[in-house]
C-alpha cells in the first residue's frame, strides 16, 4: 500500500473514531500510539492528522500535539450560522424539488440523516465549494447532533418537516423553517457544549 493510501485510510479511521464519538473533546492523539495501533509508520499518521486539522476536527496545541476539537459555544453558534449560510446559497443554486422525501435523508441514526441530507442538497448545486464545505460542517457537526437527539424535543418530526420543505416548489416555508432550525439551537447552544464535554465514550 502506498503512503497516499495509508494516510487516507488512517485519516478515515481517525475522522470515524471522533464523529462517532468514540473519542470525547480534547482527546489527545499520539502520532506513535496510532501508528503502533494501525501498523503504519508516523508519517502518514502525521498527514492523516494534520488533514483533520485542516477540516477543524482536530487541534494542535504547542506544546502538546494533536487534541480531538474543544467547541465552546461562541463556536457552535458559528457553526449553526454559517449551516443556515451555506444552505442558503446551495439552494440559490440547486434544488431538491420533485424529488421523494423517502428517498432522502437516510441513514443509521439522526446524525447521519441529517448529513445525507444536506449532502444531497449541496450536490444539487453543482458547486464544489459547497461539497466541500458541508463536507467538513457534517464532521464538525455530527457528535453534537447526537446531543440535539437527546436533548431538543422532537427531532424526527422536525427533520420530517425540513425534508418535505425541501423538496416542495422553493417558497417561503422552507425559509421560515430553516430559521425555527437553526433558531432553537441557537438558543440550546450552551447546553448542547455542556453534555458534548460531558460525554464518555464507550468503555
Amino acid at each position: 500500500m502506498n503512503a497516499g493510501a495509508t494516510s487516507d485510510r488512517i485519516y478515515e479511521h481517525i475522522r470515524l473514531l471522533i464523529t462517532r464519538r468514540d473519542m470525547r473533546p480534547g482527546f489527545r492523539l499520539d502520532p506513535k500510539a496510532i501508528a503502533k495501533d494501525l501498523e503504519a509508520s508516523a508519517t502518514p499518521v502525521r498527514e492523516a492528522l494534520n488533514r483533520l486539522v485542516g477540516e477543524g476536527m482536530v487541534e494542535t496545541l504547542v506544546p502538546g500535539g494533536f487534541f480531538v476539537i474543544t467547541l465552546d459555544e461562541p463556536a457552535l453558534r458559528d457553526l449553526y450560522t454559517w449551516s443556515r449560510t451555506l444552505i442558503g446559497l446551495s439552494l440559490r443554486s440547486g434544488t431538491l424539488a420533485g424529488r421523494d422525501p423517502a428517498r432522502l435523508g437516510r441513514g443509521d441514526d439522526y446524525p447521519d440523516r441529517v448529513a445525507s441530507l444536506l449532502t444531497d442538497l449541496v450536490y444539487s448545486s453543482n458547486n464544489t465549494q459547497y461539497r466541500i464545505a458541508m463536507r467538513r460542517l457534517n464532521a464538525n457537526l455530527h457528535a453534537i447532533r447526537h446531543i440535539e437527539s437527546d436533548l431538543l424535543e422532537d427531532v424526527d418530526g422536525e427533520f420530517e418537516e425540513l425534508k418535505i420543505a425541501l423538496t416542495e416548489v422553493p417558497g417561503n416555508s422552507i425559509g421560515k423553517i430553516l430559521k425555527s432550525y437553526h433558531q432553537r439551537r441557537h438558543r440550546s447552544a450552551f447546553e448542547l457544549i455542556r453534555r458534548w464535554r460531558r460525554f464518555r465514550p464507550y468503555e
